[in-house]
């Protein structure tokens, strides 16, 4: 466990601390509601082609989310900050933290491409371990990692490609010693809320948690995220974060889902439901291999060729992850997110009829079928029927 004397201004590159004493930082705060602002050159009309008024830069500080976001997780709102989506939030401290071309993430294999895009974008060299082969961390591996120039140890709770949760343990025993900043991605853990390790921030002063609305809640659209930390860490995201970075539309429409928790109950239960069954039918399934454990609203699956399949559900029209493309441990393995019951009927009647469909008889019908098609576009309708009969 990180000292008590433990200070976050020693991970801070120079850049970061120039910035961070520069009187020049850009400084935005909340405003009173009946203030007049004649400040930052907004339209005194309102919106053009909208019946609410966004004429007004949001609140900077998104003191009415925070404070809202304070009290559904039981934490201070000083140990919160706001982002345009988790992903934002992971790009501000992989900027405030890591100096281009020096500084060191580790990770692990499968991890979700963004994270890797946000490590090039600023410029980190981004080390990944593979999981176990039940999906788990290998303590001894990442001991051994850890003793290396690393700054950031990035971990996914549960990880985005499989949906599996890492045991809490394993977490806590991989923070503890551990001198650099610890990210921990629970943006798809509001389906398995009772393993966060929210309550931990108290003991790691080091550890920094991004959640978001995308999944859960049903905001994905309009983009935001959380991230908890201590105070002082928090404090200093806050000051390198782009002014602004929450629209006002996605502030309120926060608030307001947070004040309707038996909404939020419902869809869990709905989503926990029709993952239980689309597991059961895709267990079923000939072409299905295995099923793996899931503890998030995405399911991970092997079938016998994950190409093939991929393809093959993109020409019915489903859109699913192929997973076999970003870890080669994940051969012939495709990821798909729980829909609604009929969303699940449609992919699993799609994937009964894959063996039918994807027959070789059934492929020269169809370009039989296609060239008939065209030929009757070429010569005209009236003498194509001549010419076959």
């Amino acid at each position: 466990m990180p000292s008590s004397d433990f200070d976050i201004y020693e991970l801070l590159p120079r850049r970061s601390r120039k910035i961070l004493n520069s009187r020049r930082r850009a400084r935005y705060h909340s405003l009173p509601r009946n203030c007049l602002r004649m400040e930052q050159n907004e339209s005194p009309w309102g919106s053009l082609g909208s019946e609410q008024d966004y004429s007004q830069y949001p609140d900077p500080e998104c003191q009415l989310l925070r404070d809202e976001a304070a009290e559904f997780y039981g934490l201070k709102k000083e140990q919160i900050i706001a982002g345009n989506g988790g992903s934002a939030l992971i790009d501000l401290i992989f900027r405030v933290f890591c100096q281009n071309d020096k500084d060191h993430i580790l990770s692990f294999s499968p991890i979700a491409p963004e994270v890797r895009h946000l490590a090039d974008l600023n410029g980190s060299h981004l080390e990944l371990l593979p999981l176990n082969e039940d999906h788990q961390i290998s303590l001894f591996k990442l001991r051994a990692e850890l003793r290396k120039e690393v700054k950031i140890l990035f971990l996914s709770h549960p990880n985005p490609i499989s949906g599996r949760c890492l045991r809490g343990i394993d977490i806590v025993d991989a923070i503890e010693g551990f001198k650099g900043l610890v990210i921990l991605d629970e943006r798809q853990l509001d389906y398995q809320q009772d393993l966060s390790l929210l309550p931990y921030l108290k003991d790691f002063p080091n550890l920094v948690i991004i959640r978001s609305f995308s999944s859960l809640w049903g905001l994905a659209g309009l983009r935001l995220g959380l991230a908890f930390g201590s105070a002082e860490l928090i404090e200093i995201l806050q000051k390198m974060q782009t002014p602004f970075s929450v629209n006002a539309m996605a502030q309120a429409a926060a608030v307001k889902a947070m004040r309707l928790p038996a909404q939020k109950d419902r869809v869990l239960e709905q989503t926990l439901e029709q993952r239980k069954i689309l597991i059961e039918k895709l267990d079923q399934l000939p072409l299905v291999q295995e099923v793996f454990l899931s503890n998030s609203n995405c399911i991970l699956f092997k079938v016998k060729e994950g190409p093939k399949t991929y393809e093959y559900l993109q020409s019915e029209g489903i859109e699913v992850f192929p997973a076999f493309q970003i870890d080669k441990n994940l051969e012939h393995c495709i990821r798909i997110s729980v829909g609604q019951e009929e969303q699940n009927k449609r992919l699993i009647k799609a994937l009964k009829e894959m063996p039918s469909k994807t027959s070789l008889r059934h492929k020269i019908m169809k370009q039989l079928g296609q060239g008939l098609k065209n030929a009757s576009l070429i010569l005209g309708m009236g003498v194509f029927k001549k010419i076959i009969g």
